[in-house]
Order: structure tokens, then sequence, then C-alpha cells
């Protein structure tokens, strides 16, 4: 290893930094800067990084590229994923291998975090995506450093940002009485998309979540008692997951809204089929229930916008 002083084709100078990975017979790494005094850091920084890999196999940073520890983690970490953990990464992972690239992990410094949630920012993405894009870069970062294949991890230290409480919306007693009113003339009984107006009742009635809601199965139902059993969320199609909370609990119904489930039952009664089906696709997808469904709804009876969560 070594630092020397080059003269370049233009007549500008470059303090130029070698490093060997593993002695003389290692990998050979070369870097050029513009002040001698940040060639001595590099190759100080990579001394360092050697002598804490010891006998390991981990490597220095610069001799990883960041699309191999996507590779590695995914491999190692994804098949004990959750749908639910799935939903979430692969956004992140497209946005970090969209603005990153496949750089090498001794470029991830802070000031590369922090540059990189400036451009997520630009995009108009809110804090809270901002800092799960960025939590997912490090945790896979992390997760190399701890299985022993990088000898530093670049970004140890960085914290996301507080993310702003976001209001709860409501609508009033009117607002309930006014969309239920619409809904109930909109989706009439004996209709096709009675369903619709069922599932609003029940979102309203009981404050359960729109994902537990979709989860509702035949076994749930004890109308004898008046009481659902809440034990499971959608995630897509016919997947489930347990409860945001991961507990199970029982809620009441009203009178009415027995009788307007008993009636949109119809004789059916399979005991793991959900009470809410599409009429096209079966199982409710709760996205496109709420652009398709609910945000016309809401136009429609001119009631205040608000997200289908805030029904509780």
């Amino acid at each position: 290893m070594g630092i020397k002083k080059v003269r370049l084709g233009d007549g500008s100078i470059k303090w130029e930094a070698t490093f060997y990975t593993n002695g003389r017979y290692g990998k050979k790494i070369r870097k050029r800067f513009d002040k001698k005094v940040d060639a001595e850091t590099y190759v100080k920084d990579c001394e360092t990084q050697k002598e804490e890999r010891g006998e390991s196999e981990a490597k220095i940073l610069d001799e990883v590229y960041l699309e191999s520890e996507i590779e590695y983690w995914l491999k190692v970490k994804g098949p004990t994923f959750t749908e639910g953990t799935f939903r979430s990464v692969n956004p992140a992972l497209n946005a970090i291998r969209k603005y990153c690239g496949n750089v090498l992990l001794s470029k991830v410094t802070m000031s590369y975090i922090h540059n990189l949630r400036a451009t997520l920012r630009g995009k108009g993405l809110s804090v809270a995506t901002q800092n799960r894009y960025i939590e997912t870069l490090m945790r896979i970062i992390n997760f190399s450093f701890h299985e022993g294949r990088i000898a530093k991890n670049p970004i140890v230290g960085y914290r996301s940002l507080r993310e702003p409480k976001q209001e709860m919306n409501f609508w009033s007693e009117d607002d309930v009485e006014r969309f239920l009113h619409f809904a109930d003339r909109k989706y009439p009984r004996k209709s096709s998309k009675r369903w619709i107006f069922v599932a609003y009742l029940f979102a309203l009635e009981t404050g359960v979540r729109a994902r537990e809601l979709w989860g509702v199965q035949f076994k749930d139902l004890d109308l004898d008692r008046f009481t659902v059993r809440i034990a499971r969320q959608t995630l897509r199609k016919d997947e489930f997951a347990q409860t945001k909370g991961k507990n199970e609990r029982v809620v009441p119904v009203s009178r009415t809204l027995k009788g307007e489930i008993l009636e949109l039952l119809g004789g059916r009664n399979q005991a793991n089929e959900t009470i809410f089906l599409s009429q096209k696709s079966g199982a409710v997808d709760h996205q496109n229930f709420v652009n398709r469904v609910f945000s016309k709804d809401m136009s429609e009876a001119k009631v205040k916008r608000i997200r289908f969560h805030d029904l509780r």
C-alpha cells in the first residue's frame, strides 16, 4: 500500500492511494484524491477495516457492491418474510435500486444517506415513506455487517426523522346517517351489491380495521349471541395473517346488523369462506375497494372525505 503524486493528462495533480486487500497477492484497489490528506485518511481507514476483519472472510467496503448485499439479504431473510413484510419491502427495494444503483458500500456514507433522503423528499414522498426506504437500506447493510460479510458498518448511528402525527378525521352523526341512507338506496336489498352497504354498516358499528373486516369468515359468526370474532386480517386474495395486535377479540353487533348479515349470507355456509365477497373477484381487494367504491360513494353522498380507516 502507498500514496503517490500523479500528474494527469490535463496537467492536474492527484494523490493516488493504493491498497491491497490481502497482502501483495490480494485484490489491488486504487483511488485518486484531490488532497494528500484525503488519500492518507482512505488508506488508514482500509487498514483499520483489515485489522478488524482479522482472519474472517469480511471484506473492506471498497470490495463490496450494494446489489450483492441486497441479493444475499433476500436469499437468507426472504423466506422468513410475511406477506405484509413483502408488501413493505418491495417498494423500498425498487426505490433503493433506482436511486442508489449498484454502488460500492464505501460510497454509502452519512452524507450519502442525507442526499438520498433529499432525493426522496424531492419526489414528494412522505417522511414515513422516506424512513421506510432508508431503514430498509440500513437493515441490509447491518445484516451484512453482523453476518461478517463486511468489516465495517458505514452508516452506524444514523437516526430516522420523527414522523408527524396524522390527524384523525371523523364524521358527525349527521354525516354517518347521510352516508348510510345514501348507501342503503344505492345498494338496495336483494341487489348483488348489497354487501357494500353491509360492509359500511359493519365498519361503522364495530370499529374493526379494514383488513379485519374483509377477513371475517362464517366460522367467526355467533349471531345467537350477537357477536363476531375478529381473528385475522386479509393480505391479498385468500391469504390471511394475524390481526395487527396479534390477539383475537369479540365484537358485538346490533339486531339491525345481524339481520343484514343473515340476509347477505343467503344460505352460504362455508366455514372458511369470508362473508364479504365482491361480485367479480370474490375476495375483496381493499385498496381497489377504496379507489373504485368508497371514494366515489363519499363524493356522491356529499359527505366530508375521510380515510376508510377513519370509520373506526
